[in-house]
């Protein structure tokens, strides 16, 4: 499916003309839709998106799922489509060397956050920069200058989205949010100033609802970015006064309140709580979809790299050591127990 550059521009037109209307209307119809990544398209249909932009790229090579290298991923599931391809103004291009750009796409977000994660491990791709957004990749060689990737990333991070209903699904009615006895997870994302809405403190976030996330907006961060952290089963974040803790389709609950987590499942898990001081095996999922795990240990749960102790990219078995007060990220594995 091709579709042109313009076509491009005009859904984008749309869609932030209807953001600016949204809070102005009264019609439900509309504001029960909210821009999506576009899913239908493949690794060609957005590659061609560069091309209608006008960047300069040539021999296109199609990568299906059975030509995939291993190290994409060994689940059929997951991984959708690849195309690999050259900047006619790089050195490759110019040597008839080797396509050194891709772009993936995959049919889960958290398949693309690890594939991101793993890449930026593996010395052939240190050198360059490694995108994600939503469930693409797209790899740039470090012979782009500064200016070039700025113009994939313009357009990389602009893809076209669509409206889709949120309120296809039903919500689950059994969510509880500490400012009230019950409420159920929405759909749609709330967000809560600390100190006004919600008590400075820790929570436990859990998963209510497909797609649930959390951002972070920190009132310590003078840079004005946000931590944005999707939750597969549950997550642990601390949040200040002045903080802005936005959530979707999960329900929390004080750290005090905890409730008992299940360590067989990848998860965030604070020492002392959920795990006692000692080591640990962690596994790698049979049923992951990628072939590795990712843990993280941490100091604190304020999200910033400040406060991490390590980050560990494995596959099948590794072992790890935490402290009293420190807090463990599985993703894509499981503690094993006795």
């Amino acid at each position: 499916m091709k579709i042109s550059f313009f076509l491009f521009l005009v859904i984008t037109a749309f869609l932030l003309t209807s953001c600016n209307k949204s809070s102005k209307t009264t019609d439900t119809s509309i504001q029960n839709y909210a821009p999506v990544l576009d899913t239908s398209l493949d690794a060609l249909d957005y590659v061609q998106l560069f091309k209608d932009a006008g960047l300069p790229i040539d021999n296109l090579i199609i990568v299906t799922s059975k030509d995939k290298n291993k190290s994409i991923s060994s689940k059929e599931s997951s991984f959708q489509s690849k195309v690999t391809f050259v900047d006619s103004r790089s050195q490759s291009f110019k040597e008839n060397r080797y396509n050194d750009c891709f772009l993936e796409v995959y049919s889960e977000e958290e398949s693309a956050i690890l594939r991101k994660k793993l890449l930026e491990t593996l010395s052939e791709f240190s050198m360059g920069q490694v995108l994600q957004v939503g469930s693409l990749i797209l790899y740039l060689p470090s012979e782009l200058t500064d200016n070039q990737v700025q113009q994939y990333k313009k357009i990389f991070y602009s893809f076209p989205y669509v409206l889709k209903n949120v309120t296809d699904a039903p919500p689950k009615e059994t969510a509880i949010l500490p400012s009230k006895k019950s409420t159920t997870a929405s759909t749609e994302s709330k967000t809560y100033v600390v100190g006004t809405d919600l008590a400075p403190g820790e929570y436990v976030l859990l998963k209510e609802l497909d797609n649930s996330y959390f951002i972070l907006k920190s009132a310590a961060d003078n840079a004005g970015t946000d931590t944005k952290q999707h939750i597969s089963t549950n997550r642990i974040v601390s949040v200040k006064k002045g903080d802005y803790l936005t959530v979707k389709g999960v329900y929390m609950k004080s750290i005090a309140d905890s409730p008992i987590l299940d360590i067989s499942k990848q998860g965030m898990f604070k020492i002392g709580l959920h795990l006692n001081e000692g080591n640990y095996k962690i596994v790698v999922n049979s049923d992951s979809i990628v072939d590795f795990g990712i843990i993280e240990l941490t100091k604190d749960a304020s999200y910033q790299s400040s406060s991490i102790i390590s980050t560990h990219v494995f596959s099948g078995t590794t072992t790890i050591h935490v402290a009293n007060g420190e807090y463990l990220y599985v993703q894509g594995a499981h503690i094993e127990t006795e």
